[in-house]
């Protein structure tokens, strides 16, 4: 009888090839010889793309660009490298001792593959934690777009976020502010009422991983001394004292990517480039944090789902959510419910539950490694029948 299989999960390689019953030292060899990439490298001079072909060639593989390149008729090409994880990282050799701008491709190739081979660890945020992780969100708020005043009560908070536990939850997030499109900024003393006592009260009976959703210095310092151990921050740690805070603690921070403020910014968002213009930003504030002393293993990136970003954006990040490989971080993605899933299906809110399962499951097969979710419970049955399915001999 002859198989055939799609060679598109490289731990499922991995794993067929150990199947088989070959020495073990030689998986690692050949599971690369298996999975394809395609790498995109934009507005590339004429000379430069000259060289990328040919390395790529000399490696087994391909590359196509613009057909003026090779007789430099044409000034720049974009250049489209295709290959196995082995011929890139063969690439990557070779072009470490090129131009600066091929040293520089160089560079984000082999951390995309190093995050491919050896993915993030989530063990910052704990170490029985599996990907995708299920973070419960609990909103102590009268404004949240979804759930707002619903958990405004100290005691009703509490009883939800044991709930959630229960559930099988791996994290649960607090937040004491709104970040709906169009909600005003809250006072840092009132974040604290609201959060506060309600990590306490969760500490007196679990130990489970809790993140404070804040951007404030303040807020969050207060969130970490009642038990919180994670930051999460949707201003990308905008304070200085955030990221200082972070590092002298050795807390885990996930950073979020938003243009302009929760007041502002879904009105008229634009990008001539959505993936690149948020991968770049992500970057930049990894390399703050990194030179401010907070350890990479510790930061946990989030691409900012609805926040100043059109429909098509959404899109366009869930479907190259890959692209975020390259920065080396765990992926959390944010999208329960959210206005896009409802200007697909034309549904409210509050029936948006079946589009949420089904659009983080597609991020996850994408590479998202933590999902942030009100609706714990169904997201938990889905990861058994996903974690089933995805390991199948």
């Amino acid at each position: 009888m002859i198989k055939f299989y799609q060679t598109d999960d490289y731990k499922k390689i991995k794993k067929r090839i150990t199947g088989i019953g070959a020495d073990i030292a030689s998986v690692g060899l050949m599971a690369p010889k298996a999975k394809t990439y395609a790498v995109l490298l934009e507005k590339i001079k004429s000379r430069d793309a000259n060289i990328i072909k040919q390395l790529m060639l000399s490696a087994g593989a391909d590359a196509a660009c613009a057909k003026g390149v090779i007789d430099c008729s044409v000034e720049y090409s974009d250049v489209l490298l295709f290959g196995t994880i082995r011929q890139l990282e063969y690439f990557t050799k070779s072009a470490a001792m090129q131009t600066s701008v091929l040293r520089k491709a160089a560079s984000a190739i082999k951390r995309f593959i190093d995050s491919v081979e050896n993915p993030p660890s989530l063990k910052c945020i704990g170490e029985n934690v599996t990907c995708p992780a299920i973070m419960g969100i609990l909103n102590v708020t009268p404004d949240s777009f979804s759930d707002g005043g619903k958990f405004f009560d100290i005691a009703d908070a509490v009883s939800h976020a044991k709930e959630m536990i229960k559930q099988g939850a791996d994290i649960i997030d607090i937040g004491g502010e709104s970040t709906r499109p169009g909600s005003a900024a809250v006072d840092e003393d009132e974040q604290i009422r609201r959060t506060v006592p309600v990590i306490e009260a969760i500490r007196k009976f679990s130990d489970i991983p809790i993140s404070i959703d804040a951007k404030k210095q303040k807020v969050i310092k207060a969130a970490v001394t009642a038990g919180a151990n994670i930051i999460n921050d949707v201003s990308a740690a905008g304070e200085q004292e955030t990221a200082e805070f972070a590092a002298s603690n050795n807390l885990p921070i996930i950073i979020m990517h938003m243009k302009g403020t929760p007041e502002n910014m879904q009105k008229n968002p634009y990008y001539d480039d959505t993936v690149g213009e948020i991968t770049r930003f992500l970057q930049e504030r990894i390399d703050y944090l990194v030179k401010t002393g907070v350890k990479r293993e510790n930061i946990i990136v989030d691409p900012g789902i609805g926040f100043g970003k059109r429909l098509s954006d959404n899109i366009a990040i869930i479907e190259n959510l890959e692209n975020l490989k390259q920065l080396g971080c765990p992926i959390l993605i944010g999208l329960s419910r959210k206005r896009f899933l409802g200007e697909l299906t034309g549904d409210e809110v509050q029936n948006r539950e079946a589009q949420t399962l089904i659009a983080n499951f597609i991020a996850v097969n994408h590479g998202a490694d933590i999902i942030r979710v009100h609706n714990v419970a169904d997201h938990v049955r889905a990861k058994k029948i996903y974690a089933a399915i995805n390991n199948l001999n």
